[in-house]
């Protein structure tokens, strides 16, 4: 467990300026109201590391980008027109 804190931390970092961050965009009417700024950025940090695992496994950097380009799409369609 010890060896997972650093991570760990990293991660909930990472996690927490996304969420302050979406939060922000949703106060400012650019998020469609029903949108969930904690589950977006866990999504987000999922799907990128699930991202960089497919390019590392299949050392194709086509499928890393193709990953994260739905990932934006997902993370698109809950902006505001």
């Amino acid at each position: 467990d010890e060896e997972r804190k650093p991570l760990k931390r990293t991660l909930d970092g990472i996690r927490r300026r996304l969420i302050e961050f979406l939060e922000k965009e949703k106060k400012a009417g650019r998020l469609r109201p029903d949108a969930s700024p904690k589950a977006l950025a866990s999504f987000s940090v999922a799907a990128i590391q699930g991202a960089l695992i497919i390019g590392l496994v299949e050392k194709n950097e086509a499928s890393m980008e193709a990953a994260l380009r739905e990932c934006y799409a997902h993370l698109r369609s809950f902006k505001t027109k």
